[in-house]
């Protein structure tokens, strides 16, 4: 039984597919998340928000109003709602899917109670937070075209295609962001 699975995750991977996407899962942060075609990948680098986050946030027990846009896997939310446990937390997606994604990794992690998913186009409430954070799709057309063939082919196009010059959604941030945010706020955007 083992070799038949061996045998097919190494047929999977000839085939370009990542191997987060093969075993569905992925480290990120301190965790391991649950994947699949339906998510991105967290990568390593995205851990840099977290950091950040702490930079600015140094004191764990306070109650932070923090909002995740685009959450995908919930990746950030989740590892947030684990660092700064009195915090609240929205987690906004566009994908119903990925959704489904997110909140099964908050039950996974115990921290569902702390998260609210909220499947809109970024954000379907107008109040301040003290945190906002995103991932937001920023390959350009001719980036995305030129891509490997295991981000193309497993990952969400809708997680990585910025638009033509790849700043579609963050003129769309730009948009909303002065909405949400006050002078104590900070917002957190991987480039």
């Amino acid at each position: 039984r083992n070799v038949k699975k061996y045998k097919q995750a190494i047929k999977r991977r000839i085939n370009n597919e990542p191997l987060a996407k093969i075993f569905n899962e992925k480290n990120f942060w301190k965790y391991s998340f649950f994947v699949n075609e339906k998510v991105l990948d967290p990568r390593p680098e995205t851990e840099i928000i977290i950091e950040a986050v702490e930079k600015y946030f140094q004191e764990k027990e306070q109650k932070l109003k923090i909002i995740d846009l685009g959450t995908g896997s919930g990746c950030l939310a989740i590892s947030l709602a684990k660092e700064y446990i009195n915090s609240r937390i929205i987690a906004t997606d566009i994908s119903k899917d990925a959704l489904d994604v997110a909140e099964r990794n908050s039950f996974k992690l115990n921290c569902n109670k702390q998260i609210s998913f909220v499947c809109c186009d970024w954000i379907d409430t107008i109040e301040i937070f003290d945190v906002i954070v995103t991932n937001p799709p920023y390959l350009t057309k001719e980036e995305y075209k030129n891509t490997n063939k295991d981000i193309k082919l497993y990952e969400p196009k809708i997680a990585l295609l910025g638009g033509e010059d790849g700043l579609f959604y963050f003129r769309k941030l730009a948009y909303i962001m002065p909405k949400i945010v006050d002078y104590n706020s900070f917002c957190f955007i991987e480039l």
